[in-house]
């Protein structure tokens, strides 16, 4: 019977020789490389996260400050212009309030020179009553019915000897220019003048306004 003289080599060894605290040191280093650098991984996101907010930082600080700086330009130019806006404006008022208290200005020169030059001979005026439109209240208007428009009133009070004399100045003052009408409202004789004292009114149109700003504004229109 043959004998088989070789070297038999049975299965690896399943039993595990080595102390369990090698195994566990083993895995401690391992847990500890691997928390090592799961911190080194935070930092690095942490410190990239902190760079990229401060350059965004510095962009919004520089865009923000640019904002400013235009903004303070644009203050500035707006303060010049208000500053002309409210010195138009005022212009403005006082031009209006010129125009709104002269409007109702009259010639007066010019109105009661020629009516005294009419004046017949022996007639001497005694007494002179002016009434005219003022801005703040309504305009006179006709003096009554079938009337003509008027501006402006005078009431004449003149002595004369005889009647007669002073129909006919009424009539001639009522064809001069600017003439709306002519009225004789009253005559009576007074012993102390020793005449006859009438009293006639005379309603001026509006052809002897002044309009004295209308001219300005007419010029600077143009």
């Amino acid at each position: 019977m043959a004998r088989n003289n070789g070297l038999i080599i049975g299965p690896p060894a399943r039993a595990d020789l080595m102390p369990p605290e090698v195994g566990q040191r083993a895995k401690a280093r391992t847990t500890r490389g691997l928390m090592m650098l799961a911190v080194v991984a935070a930092v690095g996101v942490v410190v990239a996260g902190y760079l990229v907010a401060m350059r965004y930082s510095d962009i919004t600080r520089g865009a923000l400050e640019q904002a400013q700086n235009r903004t303070i330009e644009l203050l500035g130019e707006q303060a010049k212009y208000g500053e002309a806006s409210i010195l138009e404006t005022q212009i403005d008022q006082l031009q209006t309030a010129r125009e709104f208290g002269m409007r109702t200005e009259v010639l007066w020169a010019e109105v009661l020179a020629p009516a005294r030059k009419q004046l017949p001979p022996g007639a001497r005026l005694v007494a002179l009553d002016l009434l005219t439109d003022v801005p703040w209240a309504a305009p006179m208007g006709p003096s009554g019915p079938l009337r003509q428009p008027r501006v402006a009133s005078v009431a004449f009070q003149v002595a004369t000897p005889d009647l007669p004399t002073m129909t006919d100045w009424s009539r001639a003052v009522g064809e001069m220019k600017g003439v709306a009408d002519v009225t004789i409202d009253a005559s009576v004789w007074e012993k102390e003048r020793n005449a006859y004292v009438t009293v006639i009114t005379m309603n001026v149109d509006g052809e002897w306004l002044a309009q004295r700003f209308a001219a300005d504004e007419e010029e600077d229109d143009q």
